[in-house]
Order: structure tokens, then C-alpha cells, then sequence
């Protein structure tokens, strides 16, 4: 047998081999000795740190298993010492975790049990919670089902009481999981019914991939348990819904073993035909992914298809593919082997080899009826029922707080009507005793409410002068406010306003000096010239340049609408203005090659401005021209206009050059040019946003760099000034 050449090459030369070995032993214990020094900072963390684990779990990584459970011994020893913080208590299951992994379940437990001790001694329910499920993964993992039964359910009943709903649906998927396992069907669908409920309580937008996947893998055993009903129709709706998340995952791999799982059931129903298939191609993916255990299970299936319509050629070619399959599994599964000795005796008592038919399937049959198969059932039927007992003591538990407090509430009243009662007695005993008195008194009386009605008299004058003095100072004091707050705005206003116009004034002055300059200079140079091809190119320059300042004069007329009252609101219908702008930029449209697309819903109009609506669609329109891609694929604007109850809606799509996300919030600021590609004078955005201040509006802007911009411009319609139009 040739050894590979890079061994040839070592064997020839065993000193290089020696010294090799040397070397990685010397380093291997300088990566000892750094972890060594690195427990105990490790354990003094109080914060959990993903940098410091990472790094510290590489160097774990690197020592061999008999090394590792030293490590693990030395940790555990430190942990012990440690106190009960939170940062304690993620790095205990994190280091569980890691242990886990590598198949070193007894260490993994006794970090997970020391996380769980230090959780209850911090009262962390949450924490308390999270350590279970991981432990009950440990005793799932070691075919421990009915702890791994019980910590799940325990670990659930946190989650729920915390009302943490992402938790609590993965931990009824492995309890789902656990009773299918033990043929609980019954129970394995109730704990999918709860992980269905778990998934409604969540916001949509909190929704993962992840827990999607779970929620697939549920109705996959959701399908599985209602086969073995024998209800085979809720089975395939079951697997309808597990194929069509597996598609929204695009999940090859669940999709083929969705199919087949189904093909399964359908062979049971008698649909033999529409069954291979699935199962086929179940087996191609199996195959295909390396998941041995899966495709053997196929090609077990394919053979029992094929028996069942009486080619035992194919079902032999199946058959034995299985066999090897079924070798090359890397670690011994019950309910594979069991499928194929099951399938393998059927076969060989139908070829008429009896005696190895008989032989497989007495295998089979010790697999399928092991007396640890039925303590197992009958243990987490058993936890399943404490735990919905548990659930229900609590419900009782809750039914009787509440009485307690509505017998509460009886006792209150019962004491405020014997309350209402000695009052009402002792007001009858006082009136009995003024009516005795009465006649004795009545003299005083009419003496004391003359002088009460005179003094009442009098009181009530000065208070409607004092209420009146007080009405005024009031009203005084609020215009004074008012006054105040006027001037101040307007001051601020105009500061502000004064600011801008300073700002505006000096570009502006030397936007339009630009062109003029750039005119006289044309001007000079067309003396010299006497070529027509250079006086025509002098033309094309001079149109260019007075189309740039009349650009520009158009901005300054914007300028002064959108720093005006408004004063002419009208009916407008928004494509008004979009022709207008259309035809305006017409020769540009054509010269760049653009197409300019203008959607909108019938009757879309409101009363609006039509100075301040024009600036803002000429300036977007502007905007989506200038900033087109130069020498690639052809542009195009697209305009869309829609209306609702209470807005105008209206987007300026195009497929120019976009926006860098850096200058996404800068975009509208005076005079702010974010690429180089830029040729007007950076008020156009600018004019937008004070238009649409005035009208009450907003705009939005989506854009992706090198791949187009989108604005939605939103405009509140004016309902006063359409009924006064009516």
C-alpha cells in the first residue's frame, strides 16, 4: 500500500522528524503554562467578554484530551472559590459549552451544575433557566431522555413565567423532540401545539432565521407523530407547512428530508408511485450532504417501495446500497439499525432465504420491544403529567389569590356600609336634637342670617371684583408672555433668516458672476477665432453658461418664494407641473438619453401652493438629471404620484450615481455638494426642504452608492381650503 509522498519524504528523513516532535512539545507547554497564568484572571472576571473567551478557548483547543480534563479538574477547583456574579456564571456555561462540544459530556456537567449552583445563589431566573436547558441537552445527548425530559420542563417554566417567548418555543421543540423519540406522540404534539402558541406571542420583526428552523424541525415531528397515529392526512399538512419554511430557508438538505419523511407516509396511505419519488430524492440529498444515517433510512425505504411493487432487483440494489451506508454512520443509531435489519429480513424472507429473513428479524425485534424502550416511555409520560399537574396547582394557586382578594373586598364593604350606617344613626340624633331646639334658636337664626346674607352680599361683590382684577392681570400677564415669546421667535427667525440670506447672498453673487466672467471671456476669444467649427463651439458654450445663470436666477426666484408667506394656494393637480417640468428639461433628457416615466392614481390634486410645489419637483427632477451615470447603461427618472385620505404622495425614482451613506444627513444643508459629478450650485435640496416646511410636509430619501436614489416627498392635504373651494 504507497503511503502518501509527504510520508515517504519523512521517513526518509527522521531526524527532521525528531526535532519536529521536540519543537511542538516545547510549545506545547509554553501554551500550558500561558493558560495556567490565565485562570486565575480568567475566574476574576466579573463581565462576560467574547474576545477573551474566544482567545482563550483557541488555546484550549490546542491540548489533547487527557490535558483537557486536568484543565477542567484545575477549573472547576478555581470556580468553586469564585463568587456568585454574573460574569461567573457565563463563563461557567460557556466553558460547559465548550466541553459539549467535544463530546466530554461529564465535564460539561459538572461546569453546567457549578453555573446552576451559582445562579440559584444570585436568585438569576433567567440564568437558572438557560443553565437547564443546556444540562437537558447534556442527557439528550447520552440518550438520557427522561432527565433531559425533566430539566427542559423545568427550564419552561421560567421561560414562560418571564415571558420569554423565544426560549420557551425552543424548549418546547426538544421536548417535542423527546417525546416523539419515546413514542409519546401524543405528547410530542401537545409540546408543538405550545411552541405554535410560543412563535404568535413574538413581534414579527424579532423573528430569526434560527427560530424559523425550529419551527420547521416541529412541524417535521409534528408530521412523524401524527404517522404514528395513523393520521395520515393532518401527517401531510404537517410536512406541507415544514417544506414550505425549508423553502423559505432555502434548506436543501430538510427539503429532500421533509420529502421523504412524507414519501413514508404516503407508502402507508397506498400512493407507492408518488412516494418514490420523494423518497428518492430525500436519498440523493442525504447522500449528497454525507448525512449516512438519513440516506441509509432512504435506501431502506426505496427497498420496501420496491418490494411492494414486486421488482426485487431494485429492492436488492437499494438494499445493499444501505448496508454500506449504513457503515460508514459514525456512531451507532438505534433507529437506523433497527430500519434496516426490519427491512433487510422482509426482503430476504420474500427471495426465499428464511433462515437469515428469521435471524434479522429477531434482531429486530430485541431492538424494537428493549424493556429500556418502555421505561423510557413510561418516565417521561410520567414527567409530562407532573408538569402539567404543576401547571395547573399554579393556575388553582392563582384562582385562589384571587378569591382571597375578592373576600377582601366583601369584608371592606361589609365595614364601610356598617360605617355608612353609624353615620346615618348619629346624623338622625343630631337632627332630632336641632328640631327641639329649633323654636329656642329660631330668633337667633333669622338675626344671624340677615347678618349672613349682608356679609354674603358683600363678599360676593369683592370677590367678583377680585375676580375680576384677576382676570386681567391674567390677561395682561399672558399677552406680556405671548408678546415676549413673539419677539423672541421673530428674533431668532430673523437672525437666522439674516444668516441664511448672508450665506445665500455671497454664493449666489459669485454664481452669477461666474458665468458672466465666463461670457466675457468667451467673448474675447471669439475675436481671434475665424474657424466655424471654433465659433460654434464658442455658441454652444455661451448657451451653456446663460442656461447656467439662468439656472441659477431661477434658484434666486425659488429663494424668494419659499421665504414668503404663501399666497397662492390653489387646486393643483401634480402632473400639471411634472409636464411643465418634463418639457422644461426636454433637450437634457434627450441629450443624456434618459427615459422619464410618470405614473399616478386617478384624481390624485389637493389645494397646495403652486410656487412651492413647483420647486420642489423641479429641483428633484433637476437632481435625478445631473446625477445620471455617465457611458453605462441607459438612465431613466421615474415619477409616481398617489393619494390617500389625508396626503399626497410623490417619489422620484432614478438609477444615477446615488449617495454615500456618509453624506445621507447633510444632503439638505445650504450650498452642500456630496460628488465631484456636482455641476449646480448646492441649493437645490436645500429649497426643497424649506419648501416643504412651509406645506406642512416631509421628505425621505433611500440611496445606495453607485445603484440610484429614491426621494418620497409627502404632503398633508388641505381640507379647509377644499371646502372653501367647494
Amino acid at each position: 500500500m504507497a503511503l502518501h509522498p509527504n510520508l515517504n519524504r519523512f521517513q526518509a528523513n527522521p531526524l527532521i522528524v525528531c526535532l519536529m516532535i521536540v519543537w511542538c512539545c516545547c510549545h506545547a507547554n509554553d501554551g500550558i503554562a500561558q493558560l495556567d497564568r490565565a485562570d486565575e484572571e480568567f475566574v476574576q472576571a466579573t463581565h462576560y467578554a467574547e474576545a477573551d473567551f474566544s482567545n482563550y478557548f483557541s488555546a484550549l483547543e490546542l491540548l489533547p484530551a487527557n490535558q483537557l480534563k486536568v484543565k477542567a479538574i484545575k477549573l472547576l477547583s478555581y470556580y468553586e472559590q469564585a463568587p456568585a456574579t454574573e460574569g461567573i456564571i457565563f463563563a461557567l456555561q460557556r466553558i460547559g459549552k465548550f466541553y459539549e462540544e467535544r463530546k466530554m459530556q461529564a465535564e460539561a456537567l459538572q461546569f453546567l451544575q457549578l453555573a446552576y449552583k451559582k445562579a440559584k445563589q444570585t436568585d438569576s431566573q433567567l440564568q437558572i433557566g438557560v443553565t437547564l436547558q443546556q444540562i437537558a441537552l447534556i442527557y439528550q445527548n447520552e440518550a438520557m431522555l427522561t432527565e433531559s425530559l425533566k430539566y427542559i420542563y423545568q427550564a419552561l417554566e421560567i421561560f414562560e413565567a418571564r415571558h420569554l417567548y423565544a426560549k420557551a418555543l425552543i424548549s418546547n421543540y426538544e421536548a417535542s423532540i423527546i417525546n416523539y423519540k419515546t413514542a409519546n406522540f401524543e405528547g410530542a404534539l401537545h409540546d408543538f401545539s405550545q411552541q405554535k402558541a410560543c412563535l404568535a406571542k413574538l413581534p414579527k420583526d424579532s423573528i430569526t432565521n434560527e427560530l424559523l428552523f425550529f419551527m420547521m424541525s416541529g412541524w417535521n415531528t409534528a408530521g412523524l407523530s401524527y404517522g404514528g397515529l395513523s393520521r395520515q392526512k393532518e401527517g401531510l399538512k404537517a410536512y406541507d407547512s415544514a417544506y414550505l419554511l425549508a423553502s423559505q430557508l432555502n434548506n436543501v438538505f430538510w427539503q429532500g428530508l421533509i420529502n421523504g419523511n412524507k414519501g413514508l407516509l404516503l407508502i402507508k396511505m397506498g400512493k407507492t408511485e408518488e412516494a418514490l419519488k420523494m423518497i428518492k430524492k430525500d436519498f440523493e440529498v442525504s447522500v449528497q450532504f454525507k448525512v449516512y444515517s438519513s440516506a441509509t433510512v432512504a435506501a431502506c425505504s426505496l427497498c420496501d417501495a420496491w418490494i411492494e411493487k414486486g421488482d426485487l432487483a431494485k429492492a436488492k440494489h437499494y438494499l445493499d446500497t444501505a448496508v454500506i451506508l449504513g457503515k460508514l454512520e459514525s456512531y451507532d443509531s438505534h433507529f437506523v439499525q433497527a430500519k434496516l435489519l426490519e427491512t433487510s429480513s422482509r426482503f430476504h424472507y420474500l427471495s426465499g432465504s428464511y433462515r437469515s429473513a428469521y435471524e434479522e428479524l429477531k434482531a429486530y425485534m430485541g431492538k424494537k420491544d428493549s424493556i429500556n424502550y418502555e421505561e423510557k416511555l413510561l418516565s417521561t409520560s410520567q414527567v409530562k403529567a407532573q408538569y402539567e399537574l404543576k401547571k395547573k396547582q399554579n393556575e388553582v394557586s392563582l384562582l385562589l389569590q384571587e378569591n382571597a382578594i375578592k373576600n377582601r373586598q366583601i369584608d371592606n364593604q361589609k365595614w364601610l356600609i356598617i360605617a355608612s350606617v353609624t353615620v346615618i344613626i348619629l346624623g338622625a340624633s343630631f337632627l332630632i336634637y336641632f328640631f327641639f331646639n329649633y323654636k329656642r334658636v329660631k330668633k337667633q337664626k333669622e338675626i344671624i342670617r340677615l347678618q349672613r346674607d349682608e356679609i354674603e352680599s358683600k363678599n360676593i361683590a369683592l370677590e367678583a371684583q377680585s375676580q375680576l382684577l384677576q382676570e386681567q392681570n391674567q390677561m395682561v400677564q399672558g399677552n406680556v408672555e405671548e408678546l415676549e415669546e413673539r419677539v423672541q421667535k421673530r428674533t431668532a427667525d430673523l437672525q437666522t433668516l439674516n444668516q441664511e440670506l448672508d450665506t445665500f447672498l455671497y454664493h449666489a453673487s459669485h454664481d452669477i458672476r461666474r458665468p458672466i466672467s465666463t461670457l466675457l471671456g468667451l467673448e474675447r476669444v471669439s475675436r481671434y477665432s475665424e474657424s466655424s467649427k471654433d465659433l460654434k463651439f464658442l455658441f454652444e458654450s455661451v448657451v451653456k453658461t446663460a442656461s447656467e445663470m439662468d439656472s441659477m436666477l431661477a434658484k434666486l426666484q425659488m429663494a424668494y418664494h419659499v421665504n414668503r408667506p404663501i399666497e397662492d394656494k390653489s387646486w393643483i393637480r401634480p402632473d400639471w407641473i411634472i409636464d411643465q417640468v418634463e418639457e422644461r428639461y426636454k433637450d437634457d433628457l434627450l441629450a443624456d438619453e434618459i427615459d422619464f416615466e410618470y405614473e399616478q392614481q386617478p384624481e390624485v390634486g389637493g389645494y397646495f401652493s403652486n410656487s412651492l410645489l413647483r420647486v420642489v419637483l423641479l429641483n428633484l427632477i433637476e437632481n435625478a438629471i445631473r446625477f445620471q451615470k455617465k457611458m453605462e447603461k441607459k438612465g431613466f427618472i421615474r415619477v409616481t404620484t398617489s393619494q390617500t385620505k389625508d396626503v399626497i404622495v410623490i417619489t422620484v425614482q432614478d438609477n444615477g450615481i446615488g449617495i454615500q451613506p456618509q453624506y445621507l444627513n447633510r444632503i439638505f444643508d445650504m450650498y452642500f455638494r456630496g460628488s465631484e459629478q456636482s455641476k449646480g450650485n448646492g441649493i437645490g435640496l436645500y429649497l426643497v426642504m424649506k419648501a416643504l416646511k412651509l406645506m406642512n410636509g416631509t421628505i425621505q430619501v433611500e440611496s445606495e452608492f453607485e445603484v440610484g436614489t429614491i426621494f418620497t416627498v409627502t404632503i398633508p392635504i388641505d381640507r379647509e381650503g377644499i371646502r372653501a373651494i367647494s
